[in-house]
């Protein structure tokens, strides 16, 4: 069944295992959250989350690429990991354009800023062309640059910290360049500045820096790195002790010394906890790692368990799947199969590893069965496993088919077994890696047990000599307890009895340290304990989990409650909106009628204000024009040429009067108009007592233009009349009718029933002014005008009534 579910989960991940390219060690479940830290911790988290992936990619990536990865993961700038020497926290300039490659724009800045800012941007230009993943020559050229001119700008402005930090930089500049003698030079003249100036941080980050870029194996490495811990201790910097000590512990793994190693974890993880540093499973499963190999199983078991409680509780999956193998190694060293597999299977489900990580769990899982005798078992799943998917490392390759040597033999089959030896040779002579060590001596171990069975005494000798030169600090702890047991065989076998037996008293001091009485009680001790806190959790799990519903329930019906609620409310905001534009759509249509109404009025204003002024005008003009046209003829008594000239002035003035009157400004009533006129001339002439009027008149309305006119005619016709068709003052009577023919056309009729014309009145009429006045006014209408003289006189007038003249006529009497 682990078999399939193995099976299954390497196809849905084949495409990790097959691509050879891939830089990093696992993709992330979720991504940890780093915003709670300040600057310091922040920079701590993404130094020992780098440490891990390096660690845990066996060398196949370089640290700058594992800053990065770690950076992305940790929602921090990759920058931290190497500005620890000149930022603090706050605004770095042209942090931002360097963290986004905008590498034109900061050099541009560079440019523009001066002092210590310049400088600043420099050192961080000179650190992003240093630490670019690869090996460019070009990149280390331009980083030299960088790092020279931060150097002499900040010797120029007398910043003497600044200088250090350049110092510092091209140190390690030139170690990467592979010039240790200059490198070591740069260190040694920025810790001499240092110590001048009193500068111990400075100095403690110098050699710290030194320290860094020497081997492992380099003697002064581990000196150089506790004196910068010395000194960090004194200035209460604990961020950068544990960031010394994190690499102190990788220099005491690397040299095999894993007591160091041991003591270092401790104290990182006391360290940690004194400033609340909450990520510290990397240290539980360094230390669950370590006590593996040195046999000290039931704390690596504890150990274990709190360090992946510790990730699962802080969500950093970064080392998940890593926490939950170092776990499963863990039970299944003591001999709990079903916890180890469970964790597996928790492992599958859940993965999200790479290459590297993934086989390494393939192989835990079958070294697994063949520790529990499920040989057939473990040989099955290894070959379906490497016939599918080919190991992806040379150490993954050494492990499979070390694997499969052993499987073959336990279950029998010594010539296929004797096969693979072969090829376990042929891998192990390929290998030359110093931390492969541990590996290759279990398979020279292996290759001597195997030798020690099928009787060939000499080749198990030889391996079992190759085995004994790996430094016993490296061996895991299968290796350290195999090496002597097979020693046991070896000399049993050559009849060397007294070393074999010393041999089997040291395998079994070993055993018996991990598997001795005391050993069991103390595993049964603690298994007892950790079911105990297992069941208590389970309790806690199902009360959490009650809780968690009940206010699940509880969020639900407020949930509730408040969508009902905010539905109401909504629907009421909506029917508001809605009433509030309705009201402003009325509104403005409404002000929109109202602007359209003072616009047209406003325009109605203008118009009349200019059709008064060219009224004026032709009323001022026809008076001028009757002025002029009475000085042309004879004289006559000024009396009655002014009392005619008011006449026709009052004729004119009282179409005005009545405009003013009436509601139409443009249009005229003209039987009231007349029958005012007629009462005017009337009592001006005060012929009351022999003359008489008889008005026959429609409701008829004119258009001013011709009304005046008109008014002119009637004001002429009934002067005449009362002047020469009645004299000595005989009875008579003027009448004035109108008749509208149709909607077109009007017919006006003055007449009276005096002594009509004269009979030289064709002769004599070019000499009338009254006369020449009707003439002129009826042409100007377009009236046709008819004078006759039959029982008096009478005047006839037919005009077309629809041809409105709007004003911008002028009158003529010519």
């Amino acid at each position: 069944m682990l078999c399939k579910k193995l099976v299954r989960s390497f196809k849905e991940y084949s495409w990790l295992i097959l691509y050879c390219g891939f830089p990093l060690c696992c993709l992330p479940q979720t991504q940890t959250p780093s915003a709670p830290y300040d600057v310091r911790q922040a920079r701590l988290l993404l130094q020992t989350s780098a440490l891990y992936i390096f660690a845990a990619n066996q060398g196949t990536i370089d640290m700058d690429s594992a800053v990065i990865f770690a950076a992305k993961l940790e929602h921090v700038s990759d920058a931290l990991a190497y500005n620890s020497d000149y930022y603090f926290g706050g605004s770095l300039p042209g942090a931002d354009l360097i963290g986004k490659c905008d590498i034109e724009a900061a050099v541009k800045l560079v440019q523009k800023l001066s002092g210590r800012d310049r400088v600043l941007v420099q050192l961080q230009l000179g650190s992003w062309y240093l630490h670019r993943t690869g090996t460019r020559q070009e990149d280390l050229k331009n980083a030299f640059g960088w790092l020279q001119k931060a150097r002499l700008e900040s010797q120029k402005i007398k910043d003497f910290r600044l200088f250090a930090v350049a110092g510092n930089m091209l140190g390690d500049w030139f170690a990467q360049a592979g010039e240790e003698k200059e490198s070591s030079t740069y260190f040694l003249k920025t810790a001499d500045t240092c110590q001048r100036i009193g500068d111990n941080e400075m100095l403690a980050n110098t050699l710290n820096h030194e320290a860094a870029t020497l081997r492992n194996d380099d003697s002064l490495k581990i000196p150089l790195f506790e004196r910068s811990l010395a000194l960090y201790a004194q200035l209460k910097e604990p961020e950068r002790q544990i960031e010394v000590v994190e690499k102190l512990s990788v220099v005491y793994f690397s040299r095999g010394q894993m007591k160091q190693f041991r003591d270092i974890e401790l104290r990182t993880i006391a360290m940690e906890k004194a400033i609340g540093f909450r990520h510290l499973h990397y240290a539980y499963i360094a230390l669950t790692y370590v006590d593996i190999i040195n046999g000290q199983l039931a704390d690596a078991v504890r150990e274990a368990d709190t360090g992946v409680g510790i990730m699962e509780a802080t969500g950093d999956s970064l080392a998940s799947t890593y926490c939950y193998m170092q776990q499963a190694q863990a039970y299944s060293n003591i001999g709990n199969v079903e916890e180890t597999l469970a964790i597996f299977d928790k492992v599958l489900r859940q993965y999200k590893g790479g290459p590297v990580i993934w086989y390494n769990l393939f192989i835990m899982t079958a070294e697994t069965l063949l520790g529990v005798g499920r040989n057939k078992e473990a040989l099955n799943m290894i070959q379906t496993i490497t016939s599918r998917y080919p190991p992806p490392s040379i150490v993954a390759k050494l492990k499979v088919v070390q694997l499969t040597v052993m499987s073959l033999q336990r279950l029998g089959d010594i010539k296929e077994a004797s096969k693979h030896c072969t090829e376990l040779i042929n891998i192990a002579a390929g290998i030359d890696q110093p931390a492969m060590d541990k590996d290759l001596a279990d398979a020279y171990i292996v290759l001597s047990g195997f030798y020690i069975q099928t009787g060939q005494n000499d080749l198990a000798g030889y391996y079992l000599g190759k085995a004994r030169k790996i430094v016993p600090g490296k061996l895991t702890y299968n290796g350290k307890e195999n090496l002597p047991f097979t020693e046991y065989k070896i000399d049993s076998a050559k009849k060397k009895y007294l070393s074999a037996l010393r041999d089997y008293q040291r395998y079994s001091a070993l055993h018996d340290s991990a598997f001795g009485p005391s050993k069991f009680r103390e595993y049964n001790t603690l298994m007892l304990q950790m079911e105990r806190e297992r069941k208590e959790k389970d309790i806690q799990l199902l009360n959490s989990q009650s809780k968690i519903q009940a206010l699940r329930l509880a969020r639900a019906n407020s949930l509730r409650n408040i969508t009902f609620i905010s539905i109401a409310v909504l629907i009421a905001i909506i029917l508001l909106i809605y009433k509030q534009y309705r009201i402003n759509r009325l509104n403005a249509l409404e002000n929109a009628k109202k602007n359209h109404t003072l616009e047209h009025l406003l325009n109605e204003k203008e118009y009349l204000l200019k059709e008064v002024h060219h009224r004026v005008k032709n009323n001022l003009q026809i008076i001028i024009s009757l002025l002029e046209s009475q000085s042309t003829l004879q004289r006559q008594d000024p009396l009655f040429t002014l009392q005619s000239l008011r006449h026709r002035v009052y004729a004119m003035s009282l179409i005005h009067q009545k405009l003013y009157n009436f509601d139409n400004p443009h249009k005229l009533n003209i039987l009231e108009y007349i029958n005012d006129l007629v009462v005017y001339l009337q009592d001006s002439f005060d012929t009351s007592s022999h003359i008489s009027f008889v008005l026959e008149m429609s409701p008829v309305e004119l258009d001013i233009s011709q009304a005046i006119p008109i008014g002119l005619i009637i004001s002429e016709a009934i002067t005449n009349s009362v002047k020469y068709a009645f004299p000595g003052e005989r009875k008579g009577v003027i009448s004035i009718k109108t008749e509208l023919i149709n909607s077109e056309h009007l017919k006006l009729k003055i007449s009276d029933n005096g002594i009509g014309l004269p009979e030289d009145f064709g002769s004599k009429r070019s000499r009338s002014l009254g006369i020449k006045l009707i003439t002129g006014l009826s042409a100007d209408m377009d009236a046709k005008l008819l004078i006759e003289s039959k029982n008096g006189t009478s005047i006839t007038l037919d005009l077309n009534i629809s041809e409105i003249f709007m004003g911008n006529k002028d009158f003529s009497l010519v």
